[in-house]
Formats: C-alpha cells, sequence, structure tokens
C-alpha cells in the first residue's frame, strides 16, 4: 500500500518510521514523531508483515495460494487498523497529520522500497536486542536498514535515566560539515548540549590516514599525542563555534569504535551521531567499518547521517562552505 502525502512542500522529506506492532513500536513512533517535528516534516509509519519472498506474483501461483493471499489480506486490514491506534496512543497527533502504510515481504526490503518511494530524509527503526540476544542484532532488520539506506537512518534505543545530550563522532575530514549540522540541529531542537568527538588511533597505517592532521605514526611518542590532540581540539571548538550550541570537545586515543562506544557510555550521552562518505552504505563511513560497531554495540540511540543537512546558521553559508 502506498501513502499519499500532501502537496505542501516541507523543509525535509517525511520521517518513515517502521514497525514491527511489538513494545519496540513505541519508541520507534515516539522518536519518529519528534523528529518529524523537528525536521518539520511529514509522518509516515510502515507496518511490514514479515513474508520471505513477499506475494506470488504469477497468475498461476496466485490461484495456488489464494487462501493465503485472502488471509494475508486480512492481516493487513488488522493490522492498518492497529498501527493507526498505535500512532494516536504513542504521540500526540491528529489522524489526519501522518500517514499509515502496510506492505508484506522481507521487511529489510520492504522498507528500503517504501523510503525510496517517498522520498524519506530519515528512517526510524528499532532494536531488539535488549532481549538478551545482543549478538543477534548482526542480522536484524534495523541493522540492515542501517547499512544499505541512501537517506539518514536513526536506530531508536530506549533512553534510560540520567541520559542526555548528543555526540557527534567526526573525523576532521570534509565530512565533518554535514555530521556536525546534523548534530547540532537535533541537539538544538532538543534543547541540549552538544560533544564533538574525535579518534586518534596511533595504530594507523601513515598510508591510509585520512586526517587533516597528517599521518599518524604507528607508534607515537607522548609527545606526538599531545600535538595531535591539541591540534584536532583546535579544529573541534572552531566547528562547535560555528555550530552556535553549548557542548564541549573530547579527543582520545586508541579504536574510534571503542573510544565512540565508550565515550558515549561514560558521558551518558542519549544520541550517537555518525556520517558517511557517500550514499553507498556503512562499508564506505569516514571513521570506517567501525560505525557498524558502534551501531551495532551503543547502549544509546545512533543517528547515521547521509542526506545534506540544512545550514545551521544561514547567515553564515561561506564559514559552513569552507569547513570540509
Amino acid at each position: 500500500m502506498t501513502a499519499t502525502l500532501s502537496t505542501s512542500a516541507p523543509k525535509n522529506g517525511p520521517v518513515l518510521a517502521a514497525v514491527d506492532l511489538r513494545e519496540s513500536s513505541q519508541l520507534v513512533i515516539e522518536q519518529a514523531h519528534q523528529l518529524a517535528i523537528e525536521r518539520d516534516a511529514e509522518l509516515v509509519v510502515l507496518h511490514v508483515v514479515d513474508l520471505p519472498g513477499g506475494l506470488p506474483m504469477h497468475p498461476m501461483e496466485a490461484e495456488r495460494y489464494s487462501d493465503d493471499i485472502v488471509s494475508l489480506l486480512g492481516i493487513e486490514h488488522a493490522a492498518a487498523k492497529q498501527l493507526a491506534e498505535l500512532v494516536l496512543s504513542y504521540c500526540p497527533r491528529n489522524p489526519e497529520a501522518f500517514h499509515t502504510m502496510i506492505d508484506a515481504g522481507e521487511p529489510p526490503t520492504c522498507i528500503l522500497r517504501h523510503a525510496a518511494d517517498i522520498g524519506a530524509s530519515v528512517i526510524v527503526v528499532g532494536d531488539r536486542r535488549r532481549s538478551g540476544f545482543g549478538r543477534l542484532f548482526r542480522g536484524s532488520v534495523g541493522l540492515k536498514v542501517v547499512r544499505r539506506a541512501h537517506c539518514s537512518v536513526l536506530l531508536a534505543r530506549p533512553f534510560t535515566e540520567g541520559m542526555s545530550g548528543v555526540l557527534a563522532a567526526t573525523d576532521l575530514t570534509e565530512l565533518s560539515t554535514p555530521v556536525v549540522r546534523a548534530a547540532a540541529n537535533l541537539a538544538r531542537a532538543r534543547e541540549t548540549q552538544l560533544a564533538l568527538l574525535h579518534a586518534l588511533d596511533t595504530r594507523l597505517d601513515p598510508a591510509s590516514a585520512l586526517s587533516p592532521l597528517g599521518p599518524i605514526p604507528i607508534i607515537a611518542t607522548k609527545e606526538q599525542v599531545d600535538d595531535l590532540k591539541s591540534s584536532a581540539n583546535m579544529l573541534l571548538h572552531s566547528l562547535l563555534e560555528l555550530s552556535k550550541v553549548q557542548g564541549g570537545t573530547i579527543v582520545r586515543n586508541g579504536p574510534a569504535a571503542d573510544i565512540i562506544i565508550d565515550s558515549a557510555a561514560r558521558g551518558s550521552f542519549a544520541l550517537i551521531v555518525l556520517g558517511t562518505h557517500d550514499l553507498k552504505g556503512l562499508t564506505r563511513l569516514a571513521i570506517g567499518s567501525v560505525a557498524e560497531k558502534v551501531a551495532r554495540d551503543a547502549d544509546c540511540s545512533v543517528f547515521v547521517s547521509r542526506a545534506a543537512e540544512p545550514l545551521i546558521n544561514e547567515q553564515r553559508p561561506q564559514e559552513y562552505a569552507q569547513m570540509g
């Protein structure tokens, strides 16, 4: 089923919330609702009836599976009613202020297809790994969507008491600008602080180092690490100043994924923001393949920014253009 979106032009494409009608649905709907408000975007809520391979398309197969198809249509009708009721119960929206969609097939494929069809700017998906089967998240619907989406993705996880703030992990390359923009927009809308993080890793091969600070030695002295930290802090402070959001900077030495996850836990951050170089998924992440580990293992929500974010301060566009 396809949603009919309004003809008005929001500032951003719709926020697509993908729910499974289980307990995690409330979390996904609430965070998607908040994102839609923050981005002045439409909210579309999708439920996919898990049907590997999708519906039979050949006429002969359709006749063969006619009873199953009729049964599935009944399931879809019931799910559509339940979906609308869930949205109304979990967020303060009028029935005409959101759209619902029901589909049948493989959830990741259906979610990505509908996101492309409606021009979604963000997909919000849940994470059921908190059930105690953490390693199973490797193959979860959420991680598959994060890997393959061509728009930004919010992996929604529960907030625990004391969690607040946005942590933006940046490699200080040209990707820093959109990541900081996305993180600053999120922090400002939520009236919370922003921390910019850069992880040094002295084990990097100098030939593959991407940092504008120059190649990092495989074995660095304390003085070299201190110099690199100082330079990184200066760049981060410049980015933070341009963001016009209160916060701080963090520079630590060690493997990027471990540093990001540990820093988020130490600071009780509610959200980690990461970015990608292009639209080819996590294999091309600016901070490397470590982002998949962050998305999988972090205790807080993770926002993977792929879409071009609007300027944080439209009065200073040239300065932002120079930050890359």
